[in-house]
């Protein structure tokens, strides 16, 4: 029988939807009870991660996390992912009080780019300052510090509903680490996918849905 996958969204809600369609999308199926059963708690109250990073003031996140991820598995959840990049700082300290490890996508999209020679990444400043983004023999390249604010800025606007200044801002930022040699860029933050569209990109969500559709089927805990 395949695995119940719980996840936990709402950072924020659009990255959310977008990131369950392509967790639909990755298992082709002949008729909809075939589908995959989802449990989706979307919570748009947890704390800002990125703030709650460069502030070290990570308790409340945790709290919330922690209480989403185990509603999840009381509902009967095999596999745990979260739709949001930069709360992946927290996940350590989460799983110690859960029965199941979450289906990590940093790691996911860390090894579809070991054989990369120039990886641009594009992320939250939450996400940077802790290094999620960054593995030995790997060369990644970041925005500058001007094209840095510009991209959180996107990323905010997005979130409050500014869709096509958004966009414009996150491409401007793309081009920035296109032009300084990036070989290929991560769109590292859910909500990128949705302002880089028409661009190729890696997407951390894509590889998550498929990771995550793979192990349901092969009921992998």
């Amino acid at each position: 029988m395949m695995k119940t996958i719980g996840i936990l969204g709402g950072m924020g809600p659009m990255a959310t939807v977008d990131f369950m369609t392509k967790l639909y999308q990755a298992l082709p199926v002949e008729n909809e009870q075939e589908h995959l059963r989802v449990l989706v708690d979307s919570n748009p109250a947890v704390p800002d991660r990125t703030l709650a990073i460069l502030h070290n003031e990570p308790e409340p996140v945790v709290s919330q996390l922690t209480q989403m991820a185990q509603g999840l598995i009381n509902q009967g959840a095999h596999l745990l992912a979260v739709a949001c990049n930069t709360a992946h700082y927290f996940l350590p300290v989460v799983e110690r009080n859960l029965s199941i490890e979450f289906v990590n996508m940093i790691s996911v999209t860390l090894d579809a780019v070991s054989d990369c020679r120039q990886v641009g990444v594009l992320a939250t400043d939450g996400t940077l300052a802790a290094g999620l983004y960054r593995r030995k023999h790997v060369p990644f390249l970041y925005p500058d510090a001007e094209a840095q604010k510009l991209l959180m800025t996107a990323i905010y606007g997005f979130k409050a509903g500014e869709v096509e200044l958004s966009r414009q801002q996150a491409k401007e930022v793309y081009r920035h680490l296109k032009t300084r040699g990036a070989e290929t860029v991560i769109a590292a933050c859910t909500e990128l996918p949705l302002l880089l569209e028409g661009v190729e990109i890696i997407d951390p969500g894509e590889l998550l849905a498929r990771k995550l559709v793979e192990m349901a089927v092969a009921g992998e805990r």
